[in-house]
């Protein structure tokens, strides 16, 4: 049995601690020259952006450039990805001017951000705000009032290869799979596999992530994250429906590998025919690496109907401290027209813009195919306005899933719980972390504390 006492966060106390030490060491590095000092006569526009993608680097340069030739008198700084340190460049007082986050971290940036909207409808005609799928930008609004122009967005979809379900002779997924057809593909493949003496499976999970095993939980109508923010519902007959689900995968129908026998990018070597959630950033490294033909489908739903997968924005923001926000108004302009996101979708990004998406994303060639894979792409922007929901905005959720819930979940996994003992772990120590930060929803209505 696994002790949750070798589990559970000291968490403020630890959290404190070691926020302070990071903020002195800091603003001790920041005591050097200034910015404005190694670039004297310009004006130093601080853009944090996160730089994951070598195709992605290279668009963010070049828009750069473009935005430094059209401003002499400004040069752009890169500050990468903040996400991680935020806690920290916050209490420094060092937010850059320009702060690039996703839609579930917004409750965590609505005090330091301006809101938009009022700067967007001055600039409508320039900045073309009916272009935007209007679902990506009600996920960037927080209480009504828009914080991000995006640029990128996930959802989570089904990844299959189409040669392994040739090989194999198992018809390809649909989008209107349930689990059941789901679980009964996967053997058929694993199988097939098994017979010809292969290490291959019919799919393989997402163990250190929370993109599957919380998916499962929504489908089946369960939550992580109580709608009061003061209590995890995890021990409901929902969610332990959904954790034995994914505890199945492994342990009983064996259509997955154990996470100890998961190699790096099953997917990609070909290891397994298929794999849900995935990303849709990974598209890019699917276009350069596979050696195979590979598509998308809609995540199979539970056998309620419900699908109840998650979805994602990315987008800029402006730092309301800034001294520089109708310069920081202008680069968000300027990286979110018509030309920066054609060049992020020509570099692998699905597009944010109408105008985009119908100009490089659903461009056909001969046997009017398209162009790029995946070609089930159309579903893409049908699941981000109707199939899937938003990440709970809860400021702690990416800790709750990840310290506090998903060792249990992995624990689970391996055998040492059961989905029951699973779930009132997971709805005691998630429970327990937010009754300490004691934080009000305010999207929640309740007549009491």
């Amino acid at each position: 049995m696994l002790d949750k006492r070798s589990i559970s966060l000291n968490g403020p106390f630890i959290a404190v601690a070691l926020l302070l030490v990071a903020v002195v060491i800091l603003v001790g590095l920041t005591r050097g020259t200034s910015l404005e000092e190694e670039y004297a006569g310009k004006r130093v526009l601080r853009v944090s952006f996160e730089m994951n993608l070598s195709e992605i680097n290279e668009v963010w340069n070049t828009v750069k450039e473009e935005f430094e030739a059209l401003h002499p008198d400004v040069v752009v700084v890169l500050i990468d990805d903040i996400n991680q340190k935020a806690s920290i460049y916050e209490a420094a007082n060092k937010l850059p001017d320009i702060i690039s986050t996703n839609t579930f971290s917004l409750h965590r940036y609505k005090n330091v951000m301006l809101p938009l909207d009022d700067l967007v409808a001055r600039d409508r005609v320039e900045h073309q705000p009916d272009d935007f799928y209007p679902a990506i930008i009600e996920s960037c609004r927080f209480a009504d009032d828009l914080f991000l122009v995006p640029y990128f967005f996930n959802v989570s979809l089904l990844y299959y290869n189409i040669d392994m379900f040739a090989e194999a002779g198992v018809q390809l997924p649909s989008n209107d799979w349930t689990w059941s057809d789901y679980v009964q593909n996967a053997r058929e493949l694993t199988q097939f596999y098994r017979g010809r003496g292969e290490d291959k499976y019919g799919t393989t999970i997402v163990a250190g992530w929370w993109v599957e095993w919380l998916c499962h939980v929504h489908q089946a109508g369960g939550q992580l994250i109580g709608d009061d923010w003061h209590h995890s519902p995890m021990d409901s007959p929902q969610a332990i429906e959904a954790l034995q689900f994914f505890s199945d995968l492994v342990n009983v129908h064996k259509v997955s590998p154990a996470t100890r026998d998961i190699l790096p990018y099953m997917f990609v070597n070909q290891h397994s025919a298929m794999q849900w959630g995935g990303h849709t950033e990974n598209w890019v490294g699917l276009r350069n690496n596979a050696e195979f033909r590979w598509d998308v489908a809609l995540l199979p739903g539970h056998e309620s109907g419900n699908r109840g997968s998650e979805r994602v924005a990315v987008g800029m923001g402006i730092n309301k401290k800034s001294p520089h926000r109708e310069l920081a108004w202008e680069f968000i302009k300027y990286f979110a027209n018509y030309e920066s996101h054609r060049k992020l979708c020509v570099a692998g990004y699905v597009p944010v813009r109408k105008s985009v998406a119908a100009a490089e994303f659903f461009t056909k060639g001969v046997e009017w195919r398209y162009e790029v894979d995946p070609q089930n792409k159309d579903i893409v922007f049908d699941a981000y306005e109707t199939e899937l929901r938003d990440l709970s905005s809860l400021p702690e959720f990416v800790a709750l899933a990840q310290r506090h819930a998903l060792p249990y979940v992995l624990a689970m996994l391996a055998g040492d719980l059961t989905a029951e003992q699973c779930g009132k772990a997971i709805a005691e120590e998630v429970s327990n972390a937010m009754k300490m930060v004691d934080r009000f929803n305010p999207e929640y209505d309740y007549d009491g504390p």
